[in-house]
């Protein structure tokens, strides 16, 4: 591109698309932990926030611009940068060096290009504040998991969850809690590897109400990825040759798809060999009791009717049909 104004145009446009594409691959990837859900969205609001927020209107935190009518022009007089600011604020904010070349331009040009992706960046925050439920009460809560705040602020955070899911009941969560906080439970994250794995050694220990609303939080997913590619999956394995396949062999097969794809293997466990021991046990069970009435199916078609008994008795029935029509007849012309 000869025309470097319109080159730091696409290189812009190009970097804002990147950050949002960034957010979004981190969610399709599915290892997004939930406790890190909240962080990841926050940073992707952020980034393209400080490129045009002013700085003490940036500073006010996430609840604050999320309250904030973006259509408004007196909002956007309010809280935005002005051109010649975000020009010169742009290499910093982006990491993007090349972009110091825009200070050098006449201000006119620093103008068109701040106008030309005003607008864009207005929207792009006016959306993220739509769908990005950031300040929704349960989203604020999931960090619990981590066990990272004051007493306070987790038996507030656990009651949250708690509430919205219905998972344990509140009075056994809070004094099994209470309990972990006096007794200390450092030493489950200091000797673990995984949120996962704490919570299955706090478990062990007894915490059984606590440990069951840590998982069901650390179970929520953190997009619709899973289910996406679950249908995607489905759509291979119950093809039009295989459309009888029955609910409990469909979603078998689902599982083992699933489990191979994310393990690159399926281990057979003794329990899985032992059950399926059990379960042909019960087929050949069902086999033995129904071979009676087999049976009997095969002795009434092992004595089939005689064609030549069939033909005699047809003769009999037309010989009496016969003899009534010559009885009538008779009868008819002696009257």
């Amino acid at each position: 591109m000869t025309d470097k104004f319109f080159k730091h145009k696409v290189t812009f446009l190009n970097f804002i698309i990147s950050q949002i594409n960034t957010c979004n691959t981190t969610l399709q990837a599915q290892a997004l932990p939930i406790h890190e859900f909240k962080i990841s969205m926050t940073r992707c609001y952020n980034q393209i926030a400080s490129l045009i927020l002013k700085p003490e209107k940036f500073d006010q935190g996430i609840k604050t611009l999320f309250t904030l009518d973006w259509d408004q022009d007196s909002v956007q007089k309010e809280c935005l940068r002005g051109a010649l600011d975000f020009v010169s604020n742009l290499p910093s904010q982006s990491g993007h060096k090349p972009f110091t070349e825009l200070s050098a331009l006449p201000s006119s040009q620093q103008e068109q290009f701040y106008e030309a992706f005003k607008p864009f960046i207005v929207s792009i925050l006016k959306y993220l504040t739509q769908y990005l439920p950031l300040t929704d009460p349960v989203i604020e809560s999931l960090d619990f998991v981590r066990l990272m705040d004051n007493l306070a602020t987790t038996i507030a955070k656990v009651e949250t969850f708690n509430e919205y899911f219905k998972i344990s009941s509140p009075e056994k969560v809070q004094e099994e809690l209470l309990s972990l906080y006096s007794d200390g439970f450092r030493q489950y994250r200091e000797q673990c590897n995984s949120l996962l794995e704490m919570w299955n050694e706090i478990e062990r220990a007894g915490y059984t109400h606590l440990a069951a609303v840590a998982k069901a939080a650390q179970l929520l997913p953190t997009s619709s990825a899973d289910v996406e590619q679950c249908f995607s999956d489905a759509k291979l394995i119950k093809t039009l040759l295989r459309n009888r396949l029955s609910e409990t062999s469909f979603e078998a097969l689902l599982l083992i798809s699933e489990e191979v794809r994310t393990n690159g293997k399926l281990s057979v466990t003794k329990d899985m060999v032992e059950r399926l021991d059990l379960v042909l046990q019960q087929v050949s069970k069902k086999r033995k009791a129904d071979r009676p009435l087999e049976g009997e199916l095969e002795g009434n078609q092992s004595n089939p009717p005689n064609p030549s008994n069939q033909g005699h008795q047809g003769d009999q029935v037309e010989d009496q049909n016969a003899m009534i029509i010559e009885n009538q007849g008779e009868q008819g012309s002696k009257q």
